[in-house]
C-alpha cells in the first residue's frame, strides 16, 4: 500500500476549530495498529503554483502567495493567513496529486492522509479550504501525457 502523508500537514494556527494535528494523529494510529509501516509512506512535494492555476485564478493565488488577503478573504477562508499555512495546504494538494497519480498508474492502492479540501472555489478559499485539492489533482492528471479524460468524484 502507498500512503501519502507529510508532517508539514500539521500547521500551527493556534486554538482553532480545525485541528491540523488530526493528520498526525491518524498517521500515528495507523502505525501503532500495524496497518502501515514507515516504508509505506510517501512524503509529497507541494503542488506548484502552475498546478494550482489549473483550477484557481491568478489573482487569488497571488493573494495567497503574497499574503494580500483582505479581512473578508480571511473571514471566508476561516483560517489565519501565514506562509506556513499556505505551504502546508500546498503540500496537502501535492499529496492528493501524488496519491491520484499512483492510483491511476495502478502501482498499488494509494491513500492520502490529508486533503479533502473541497470547499475552495476558483477565486477564493472557504471553510478551511484554501485550495481545492481534488480538482487540482484531476486537472494535473488530465494535462499529463497519456492522462485521464474523465473522472468521477465520490464523496
Amino acid at each position: 500500500m502507498n500512503v501519502v502523508y507529510s508532517t508539514r500537514y500539521h500547521i500551527d494556527i493556534g486554538a482553532h476549530v480545525f485541528p491540523t494535528r488530526k493528520y498526525q494523529l491518524v498517521y500515528a494510529h495507523l502505525l501503532k495498529a500495524g496497518v502501515i509501516t514507515p516504508a509505506d509512506v510517501i512524503d509529497p512535494q507541494p503542488a506548484s503554483w502552475d498546478d494550482l492555476a489549473l483550477v484557481h485564478t491568478r489573482e487569488y493565488l497571488g493573494k495567497m502567495r503574497d499574503g494580500f488577503m483582505t479581512p473578508e478573504d480571511i473571514a471566508q477562508l476561516e483560517l489565519p493567513w501565514s506562509v506556513e499555512m499556505v505551504e502546508g495546504f500546498r503540500t496537502m494538494v501535492g499529496g492528493t496529486i501524488e496519491a491520484a497519480r499512483r492510483a491511476v498508474a495502478g502501482r498499488a492502492i494509494a491513500a492520502h492522509i490529508g486533503g479533502g479540501l473541497h470547499h475552495a472555489f476558483a477565486n477564493h478559499g472557504e471553510g478551511f479550504c484554501p485550495f481545492n485539492d481534488v480538482a487540482v489533482a484531476i486537472r494535473v492528471l488530465q494535462r499529463e501525457p497519456h492522462g485521464i479524460e474523465r473522472v468521477a468524484v465520490v464523496r
